[in-house]
């Protein structure tokens, strides 16, 4: 399949004849020559598309259908596949409607791109008018409505229609059309940028193709019109349903799940080339060396379908899992899905592999044991995790037993020093047909969790119904120390910490919640780029961060010699450039900071930064990330746009002393837990309220006055209570090299203590001494 080339399937020709109704349509079978009144209208669904279907599933002896077709869509009922034909000879491309189970085909008249609604309304574009969309009812065969000026990008949500027009996104249902957001003008699906949308409508893409490759590309949601840039990718593809969005990047994948949140999986891992979407859109299906067809669906790989045939290029399963359309090089073809018989290569059963592994010399006791059937490509992501790994199909059924009780190490493995001869838990991979190991691993614990063993679903059954986790990234405005107004085209960001900008009002505001007066402003949604893997996405050229920052100036240093001590170079940082500007009228600093913080591409950040005096004792800090993003100039006019003020009055305290007590004492006594815990011995409590700056110089938790971002505003109050007595023991864990500490006694415990919210900041305890020696020193200041 030419995956680049398909993956969108918007058809520019050119226009000659205005066409319209219905009722022009023709038979493309041995009747063509017969006048047809009309198309047929819907025969009843070939099977209920809410039905169970067990996986996998054997489709074969395709029906090909002749002529050259250019995409194609299921009917929400399974029963008619709609497709644009291409005719020879012909300028203007057609729609046809296939009719199940005998796929008897008529021509409805000209169109392209068909899409279905959930109540079965057809909509299509006119290849006549580009941009007119046309909407008609087959069981009728009446127009319900003509929409003229889109943007040819158009999808149902439920029973309505979405559509773009110029950089509106609007809805159509009951012959009304509304507006439902407006998306940024820079990014407007007009030439030379096309959008497409999910199947749902609730999300789409706007690319930008230079030399028929992709150089831009905008992830948006059609709720609000907001859109976000990423990496652009050789191809891209939405599900047949719902509203996954995948990305081809040559050596990975990513894949946009509900959560909004990507995974990414390596092609090597999966060991298959991207075909087309499972029945319920969920898994991304992979064809692999064998007949089998893979999904995976972020959390794990399953197989759902094998051909024999007629499946080459992209392929579309009905909505009830019972048909496969396929499509290569024009050509259109139809499968009939079964239930697969019992797959002949599995020739042990579960009590035989069980007993197999019991009856090993290195397993010397059992307490319990279980055996699940799975695809070797799922053991390949994990492979790592093995002692010993061997090479299978990643279609090879695998039985995988899990034991927990005693296990000899093997006499190959070269363990560390001190490693015990056995260990409780055992993981072995047999060969499905004959038994032998292909995978093994020991390790200690109480049970396999997660992949190892509960996480994985056997082959041949569906996969339960799954949630993406929450993700970690805050969406898109959480207002903690700053308010987001919209004025016209901007969207004023102004902080409690006495600073305030103007962004586009399409770009996104969230928290940094551990810092006083910070925002992070990006033209991105943040949680578009968690993962639910390890592996990085590419860069994307157009992303744009901004972090805004108070740092502490505590002992009201000029502006240089405060960069000087801030950014001072060393292993892990290099100031590359450095120059001067104003901001907000007042002198700033502009650097180009280099941090290796790690491997590259997320280790190795290069922001452009900008250093401006708030006052004399706090200084604006204003991040870029990257430094030569394509977007660096809108930064730049936002920061044009910087006002400075004096940062709200001091916050009053709201929790009282006794409260702070009971907070930090607590988990001690095990008052704020529901769990048995081993309680302290309290001999002594004292607290004492504070402004921030009152422990800023405390050498320890807070490493004195340095440079470095406000953690609460400096005359926020804050309760330090200080614990002392017999508070347990240390854990006595390494962490370095070297001899590892012996448990040691706890003699005291400070706990800092937020006098408006309750939260904890900090925690500090030791084991000498029997009280903190700066506590006594710290003024107990009345608010």
């Amino acid at each position: 399949m030419r995956l680049a080339a398909r993956l969108s399937t918007v058809l520019v020709v050119g226009a000659l004849v205005i066409v319209v109704g219905l009722a022009a349509g023709r038979g493309l079978n041995a009747v063509r020559q017969t006048p047809e009144p009309s198309f047929e209208p819907f025969a009843g669904p070939a099977a209920s598309s809410n039905g169970a279907l067990a996986l996998p599933v054997q489709c074969d002896a395709s029906t090909a259908f002749p002529g050259r077709f250019a995409d194609f869509a299921w009917s929400p009922d399974s029963s008619i596949l709609a497709a644009t034909s291409a005719p020879s000879g012909e300028s203007l491309e057609r729609i046809v409607l296939f009719y199940g189970p005998g796929w008897k085909a008529h021509d409805i008249g000209p169109g392209r791109g068909p899409r279905w609604s959930a109540a079965g309304l057809l909509a299509f574009e006119r290849p006549d008018r580009a941009g007119t969309l046309r909407i008609v009812d087959p069981h009728s065969g009446q127009q319900v409505a003509q929409i003229d000026n889109t943007s040819a990008a158009y999808a149902w949500d439920g029973e309505a229609l979405v559509f773009f027009r110029g950089n509106e996104l609007r809805t159509w249902r009951d012959g009304t059309e509304e507006l439902r957001a407006v998306v940024g003008s820079s990014y407007a699906p007009t030439k030379p940028y096309l959008a497409q949308f999910s199947a749902d409508g609730s999300r789409f893409v706007i690319e930008r193709r230079q030399n028929a490759k992709i150089v831009e590309i905008f992830f948006g949601a059609s709720k609000g019109g907001r859109v976000s840039p990423l990496a652009a990718p050789l191809a891209y593809s939405f599900a047949p349903a719902g509203n996954r969005l995948i990305l081809d990047y040559g050596d990975r994948v990513t894949l946009f799940a509900e959560a909004r949140a990507s995974a990414t999986i390596m092609k090597t891992e999966i060991a298959g080339t991207f075909t087309g979407w499972s029945p319920d859109g969920r898994r991304a299906l992979f064809r692999t060396s064998s007949s089998a067809l893979l999904g995976w669906d972020v959390m794990r790989v399953d197989e759902v379908a094998r051909t024999t045939g007629g499946s080459a290029g992209e392929i579309a399963f009905a909505p009830n899992g019972r048909w496969l359309a396929s499509f290569s090089s024009g050509s259109l073809s139809v499968a009939p899905c079964a239930d697969l018989a019992a797959d002949p290569r599995v020739k042990l059963t579960r009590d035989q592999v069980i007993q197999l592994v019991r009856s090993r010399p290195d397993v010397l006791g059992v307490t319990k044991i279980e055996a699940k059937l799975v695809l070797w490509a799922e053991l390949e992501r994990n492979k790592t995790r093995f002692i010993t790994f061997g090479t299978a199909d990643t279609s090879a059924p695998v039985w995988l037993v899990g034991l927990a009780g005693e296990v000899r190490r093997p006499p190959s493995w070269n363990p560390p020093v001190g490693a015990p001869e056995t260990y409780p838990l055992g993981l072995y991979a047999l060969d499905a047909t004959d038994g032998h190991e292909l995978a093994m691993t020991i390790t200690i614990g109480t049970w396999w969790i997660g992949d190892g063993f509960d996480d994985l679903h056997e082959y041949g059954t569906l996969p339960p119904a799954w949630t993406p986790p929450t993700s970690p990234y805050p969406t898109p405005v959480v207002p903690v120390d700053y308010t987001v107004t919209t004025q016209g085209a901007s969207a004023v960001v102004k902080s409690q910490g006495g600073w305030s900008v103007a962004v586009p009002k399409e770009w996104f505001v969230s928290s940094d919640p551990v810092r006083f007066g910070a925002a992070v402003v990006t033209n991105y949604e943040p949680d578009v780029y968690g993962s639910y893997s390890g592996l990085v996405m590419p860069a994307a050229p157009a992303r744009m961060r901004l972090t805004f920052e108070l740092w502490s100036n505590d002992q009201h240093a000029g502006l240089g010699d405060w960069v000087d001590r801030a950014f001072a170079g060393g292993m892990t940082r290099v100031v590359s450039a450095r120059s001067s500007t104003t901001l907000a009228g007042k002198e700033a600093v502009v650097l180009t900071d280099e941090q290796n913080i790690g491997p590259p591409p997320l280790g190795q950040q290069i922001s452009r930064v900008w250093i401006v005096p708030r006052d004399n004792a706090t200084m604006l800090v204003v991040h870029a990330l990257p430094f030569d993003s394509t977007a660096l100039g809108d930064a730049e006019h936002a920061l044009a746009t910087l006002q400075l003020a004096a940062p709200a009055a001091a916050p009053r305290a709201t929790v009282t002393k006794d409260a702070a007590i009971a907070i930090a004492t607590g988990p001690l006594t095990g008052a704020h837990s529901t769990k048995p815990v081993a309680t302290a011995r309290i001999d002594r409590t004292e607290a004492k309220l504070v402004r921030w700056t009152d422990i800023r110089s405390i050498v320890g938790p807070f490493q004195g006055p340095g440079p470095g971002p406000l953690s609460a505003e400096p005359q926020a109050p804050i309760w330090v209570v200080a614990v002392a007595g017999d508070l347990g023991m240390t854990s006595g864990i390494c962490r370095g090299e070297g001899a590892c500490p012996s448990p040691a006694p706890i003699r005291w415990s400070v706990s800092f203590v937020d006098a408006r919210t309750g939260a904890v900041r900090w925690t500090t305890s030791a084991g000498t001494d029997d009280w903190p020696a700066f506590f006594d020193a710290l003024p107990d200041r009345p608010f």
